[in-house]
């Protein structure tokens, strides 16, 4: 179980562009596809993911290589998603200062920003489903909009309170 962990999260971690949400389909392909994981434990990881400080990624490959391996899993999970940015971080970083003002690099930002878009665009549609299942989790998806949007409220605190009114209600 290890090695799949690493190999999955690695393959996450190296395809995955625009940050969490990004890597929603991944995920799901990677570990729900493959029964790794249910489609409830996934929308529970997601939840207890967003709702952790830190990464979505890495807090979600502690999750899940803890559940499946133990500690061992979750760090042997942890490393593998992050291990990929590391060494596109180190080669990205060696190549835009030696090419800072490339067209080409332009171009190449130019066409990642669509394909984030997309993967996002991607993870609402996964989400949405699983969300709006009832009247209850549509007035707490509204009012927390309106909370946001508003700007009066930190959105951490919205969290706390919209978690405290799941349990309430």
């Amino acid at each position: 179980m290890i090695l799949i962990l690493f190999e999955k999260f690695f393959k996450i971690g190296l395809f995955s562009f625009g940050g969490g949400y990004a890597m929603l389909p991944l995920f799901q392909k990677e570990f729900i596809a493959s029964g790794i994981i249910t489609e409830e434990k996934f929308y529970d990881i997601i939840s207890l993911s967003e709702m952790t400080p830190g990464s979505f990624a890495v807090n979600a490959a502690t999750f899940i290589g803890n559940e499946k391996a133990g500690i061992i899993g979750s760090i042997i999970s942890t490393i593998a998603v992050t291990l990929p940015s590391l060494i596109v971080l180190i080669i990205m970083m060696t190549l835009l200062s030696k090419y800072e003002k490339s067209e080409l690099k332009e171009r190449i930002f130019r066409g990642l920003r669509p394909a984030v878009l997309g993967f996002i665009a991607s993870a609402i549609m996964i989400l949405i489903p699983s969300t709006f299942v009832d009247i209850k989790s549509i007035l707490i998806f509204i009012a927390s909009m309106a909370l946001i949007i508003s700007n009066k409220v930190h959105p951490i605190l919205i969290i706390f309170i919209m978690g405290l009114v799941g349990m309430i209600l």
